[in-house]
């Protein structure tokens, strides 16, 4: 998960993934459409050590 590697709790971010990488020719339902582009936005709630 390159796009979450850096943060901090809190920051949120915004992921773009391609068609080809996504669904690609599939329909997933009936709002994501074959050959859609998804754009997934996240927020860091926490972050642990493995200690925690």
């Amino acid at each position: 998960m390159a796009g979450i590697r850096v943060g901090w709790a809190g920051s949120k971010r915004k992921l773009l993934i391609p068609a080809h990488l996504g669904y690609a020719e599939s329909q997933a339902g009936e709002h994501i459409k074959p050959h859609s582009n998804l754009i997934i936005e996240i927020e860091l709630l926490e972050v642990l050590t493995r200690n925690d």
